[in-house]
């Protein structure tokens, strides 16, 4: 630009020169220095107006440049952080803001100024607690490099990173994935520095987290990189997947042909675990509340409360019933989930416990009749399943005139004698009459006496002679 204008006041000057006449060289020798002294005057002003100009487009560029970078940094969408106590959160934001910071082109000094905008809750109250104790002078001069390690400290502790080390130690695939299992390989192998740069440790462990029916196919292979390994794991689990789809069609369409078998009742039995004793258990769709048998209710810890107001209840007999009474949060165990219910005591026959739909609401339950299962959602938002007792097999009965239809085509017969083992033995109590002389029996009844010849004779008094009289 300066050029721009220095070639501009030259073309002035030429041609201010070439206007002059030639018969005017006669001029005095002092009147051409004052003419020279007056244009060099003009340039001059001319560049130092121009360098002014430049130096305050710069400033204002400068000033573009930072709102530019802040409004890219904004763009590249980091996370809040809330100051939780956990390393690898502490870390992963770390890592994002930093990541920001190299695509914003951001400049060392506004890093920390930018990354502050993202704290919130207790971390943003961490670093007013900073500046309260070092003052508002210390910001200015607060490097990113000192904020990286005084956050870490304060949100990546190292008993915290010591628990991390353990849990990596213990780490198992259970019902997780191999991809869920390498991104956690990766969340917690950053803290344990040993595996960093040994790949062999690293393919090692990654391959004793793995499953049995994953971990005993691949090993033979002996995996050198964790690419290879990686690779292997989602195969195998991808044929075992495959597999079990196949068993599971094959069920779903036995269970389809089930369906079409006349249903049974609503209910569902199951057996659940109140004050750790065994209840017989019927989950009834067509009940708005929960019962618990008079008989059950005595094993129950917690005492009875007054209802609200009294509820007829019309049970199978047709009687209708009065009742006042309720447990309240009685809790019952089911697969090892603790839920709770209100119970309302009242005549039951079969069964401890009727649950209904105020119970199977309150933990989101479905009722999949031609399963007999029951699904359910414990209260730490975990489906569990309650399978319902099976149905027993049915006697085969035949009649006496089939048997002998069937008995001279050659078909086999068995005769069978059959003593009911479980029956008790009575007792002399449970004897009339003998039992108001139980003093003279022995404790056991062993049966009807064995028999024997009996002598009976009568034995006269000496000296006396029988009396004989005439018939």
């Amino acid at each position: 630009m300066v050029d721009e204008r220095h070639k501009e006041v030259q073309k002035a000057s030429t041609s201010k020169g070439a206007e002059s006449p030639i018969n005017d060289a006669t001029r005095d020798e002092s009147e051409n220095e004052s003419s020279s002294d007056s244009e060099g005057l003009n340039y001059g002003e001319v560049i130092r107006k121009e360098l002014e100009e430049l130096k305050k487009g710069g400033m204002m560029n400068d000033s573009r440049n930072e709102m530019a970078t802040y409004r890219d940094f904004m763009a590249c969408e980091v996370p809040k952080i809330d100051g939780m106590l956990d390393p690898i959160a502490c870390t992963k934001w770390l890592s994002t803001v930093e990541g920001a910071f190299c695509t914003s082109c951001c400049k060392e000094k506004n890093k920390v100024n930018f990354a502050l905008n993202f704290l919130r809750d207790s971390a943003k109250m961490w670093w007013e607690g900073k500046i309260y104790e070092k003052g508002e002078e210390w910001i200015g001069t607060c490097t990113w490099k000192e904020f990286k390690e005084m956050f870490t400290t304060e949100y990546a502790p190292v008993k915290e990173v010591d628990k991390i080390q353990e849990e990596f130690q213990t780490l198992a695939q259970t019902y997780a994935t191999v991809n869920e299992m390498w991104k956690k390989f990766n969340d917690l192998i950053r803290y344990c520095p040993k595996y960093h740069w040994n790949e062999k440790l690293k393919v090692e462990k990654f391959q004793r987290m793995l499953r049995d029916d994953i971990r005993e196919v691949i090993s033979p292979f002996k995996c050198t990189t964790l690419e290879d390994l990686l690779s292997r794991a989602r195969l195998r689990e991808a044929y075992l997947l495959r597999k079990k789809n196949k068993e599971t069609k094959r069920k779903l369409d036995f269970i389809d042909r089930d369906a079409k078998k006349p249903k049974q009742d609503q209910g569902r039995r199951s057996t659940i675990l109140v004050n750790s004793i065994p209840a017989r258990v019927l989950y009834d769709s067509g009940v708005s509340v929960s019962f618990v048998s008079f008989e059950f209710s005595k094993n129950l810890s917690t005492p009875p409360n007054k209802l609200h107001f009294p509820l007829e209840v019309e049970i199978a007999s047709n009687e209708i019933m009065v009742v006042s009474k309720v447990y309240r949060d009685v809790e019952i165990e089911i697969d090892d989930s603790v839920f709770r219910i209100d119970l309302i005591p009242i005549v039951l026959g079969a069964f401890d416990i009727v649950i209904g739909m105020d119970w199977l609401d309150r933990y989101n339950a479905n009722t999949l009749c031609s399963q007999k299962l029951v699904r359910a959602v414990n209260p730490q938002g975990q489906e569990i399943i309650i399978y319902g007792d099976k149905k027993k097999g049915e006697f085969k009965l035949c009649s006496i005139m089939k048997t002998r239809k069937y008995l001279p085509h050659g078909c086999q017969a068995f005769m069978a004698h059959v003593i009911d083992t479980r029956c008790e033995k009575k007792s002399v109590k449970d004897v009339s009459v003998v039992n108001e002389f139980i003093d003279v029996f022995p404790k056991d009844l062993l049966g009807i006496p064995p028999e024997r010849q009996v002598e009976f004779q009568i034995d006269l008094i000496p000296g006396e002679t029988p009396i004989a009289k005439t018939p």
